[in-house]
């Protein structure tokens, strides 16, 4: 009876420190008109970012669905981590905050490697492209029947952008614009150079269908070398991604085969500085063999 009584005590105290944390919350939303202001302007930016970023990947997505994205990601994550830390007050703000940023800054680094992946394919295609376009322009096809075969015959992501190439040079846009855009949609040296030829040809005359295949000689012999570069440093990458999650796996399992001891890096002044160099360690300690590891051909 007595411990019936206990455990409904201890649901009870629960109960009431989610609701004054929800209370809190509330009064501290519609009193705060700056902080209000200040999280909208902020959210706002960051949502628009978002729409801008994935437009250029081709994904459709409305301010108001980036809104509560990021509203759910940052708010509801770093809420959710405080109330699961109940009653450790000091904990539970503490990694509710770094939670909360945490998902805040997660868009920026996925869509990066979305772009970085999408750049890659695309580099890969120009090889295929340009010797579709080489092909074509030789057997008497203008430069723009040329794109239209490539839009025709390839798949993503080299169709989308062509097409939208095609479709900027239909409704007036020249179509040394129309590559110029391209090369500054995606961040690929080697469209640069496509885009720049065409520009110097289409001015001073010469021979484009040469000129494809010794830019898509050169992509090739580049691909290889990227390739060569990125077996040789998997090592370095691999070891960068153990060195940062082996300490995260071991505080995992030792609180739960030590519990109480290891709670006292969340609940005691001296745990939580070692945290905090324990963060910061681990994220210099990452970035620095991302550093080296990290090779620009």
């Amino acid at each position: 009876m007595m411990q019936e009584s206990a455990s409904l005590w201890g649901l009870y105290k629960i109960g009431v420190l989610i609701l004054m944390g929800v209370l809190f919350l509330i009064v501290f939303l519609i009193n705060s008109k700056r902080a209000v202001k200040f999280l909208d302007e902020k959210f706002e930016d960051r949502a628009d970012w978002l729409v801008r970023e994935l437009d250029t990947l081709f994904i459709e997505m409305n301010k108001k669905t980036a809104l509560i994205l990021i509203y759910a990601g940052t708010l509801g994550a770093g809420f959710i981590v405080f109330v699961l830390l109940l009653p450790n007050f000091i904990a539970g703000i503490f990694l509710g905050f770094a939670v909360g940023f945490m998902f805040s800054r997660l868009p920026a680094p996925i869509i990066s490697y979305m772009k970085n992946k999408r750049a890659y394919l695309f580099n890969i295609q120009m090889v295929d492209a340009l010797t579709l376009m080489s092909n074509g322009l030789r057997s008497g096809l203008n430069l723009i029947q040329a794109v239209g075969l490539v839009v025709e015959e390839m798949p993503d992501p080299i169709k989308q952008e062509f097409n939208l190439l095609l479709a900027q040079n239909r409704i007036g846009v020249p179509i040394d614009e129309a590559f110029v855009n391209l090369s500054k949609r995606l961040d690929v040296e080697d469209l640069d150079m496509f885009a720049t030829a065409i520009l110097i040809l289409r001015e001073t005359g010469g021979n484009l269908p040469e000129t494809f295949d010794t830019i898509a000689h050169t992509i090739r012999e580049r691909v290889k070398l990227t390739a060569k570069v990125k077996a040789l440093t998997a090592q370095g990458v691999f070891q960068a991604i153990v060195i940062t999650v082996i300490p995260l796996v071991m505080l995992f399992v030792q609180y739960f085969a030590n519990r109480e001891q290891t709670l006292l890096m969340f609940t005691t002044p001296v745990g939580y500085i070692m945290l905090f160099f324990m963060f910061l360690m681990q994220g210099l300690g990452g970035f620095m063999i991302k550093k080296i590891v990290t090779i620009k051909v």
